[in-house]
């Protein structure tokens, strides 16, 4: 368990690095991630109005949190995610339902490991399939 959690980690960390390298992409990488949420989460327009800026501000602090140099314990850096979603998850749960937000967390996880496997198969970002 404690090898797959360094192995998630370091992946994450791979990801990171691509998409601040291939800033290109990451427009790219970001507009897919809100098509892919949004079809996975069945928001309404009313919802997506406020969703969309709130979601963005949640993935800051997070990005934040993975380059704050300071943080050089893993388990810190876990905590400190954890204390975002925390807080976050109230602010959702003001937009969408909970059904939702466990949809959305589901998709987030699928959709990252989507662009993992992409990566992996040397592709990135522009050769998505639905």
């Amino acid at each position: 368990m404690k090898t797959r959690a360094y192995i998630l980690s370091f992946i994450l960390v791979l990801a990171t690095a691509f998409s601040s390298v291939a800033q290109p992409h990451g427009d790219r990488v970001r507009a897919l991630r809100i098509a892919y949420i949004t079809d996975k989460i069945h928001l309404s327009s009313q919802q997506s109005e406020q969703f969309w800026p709130l979601y963005n501000r949640y993935q800051d602090e997070i990005r934040a949190i993975r380059r704050d140099d300071r943080i050089e314990d893993d388990i810190a850096m876990s905590e400190a995610i954890l204390e975002v979603k925390k807080k976050y998850k109230v602010e959702f749960l003001k937009v969408i339902s909970q059904e939702q937000l466990t949809a959305l967390y589901k998709a987030e996880r699928e959709f990252k490991a989507m662009l993992i496997k992409r990566l992996e198969d040397g592709g990135g970002p522009q050769r998505t399939r639905r």
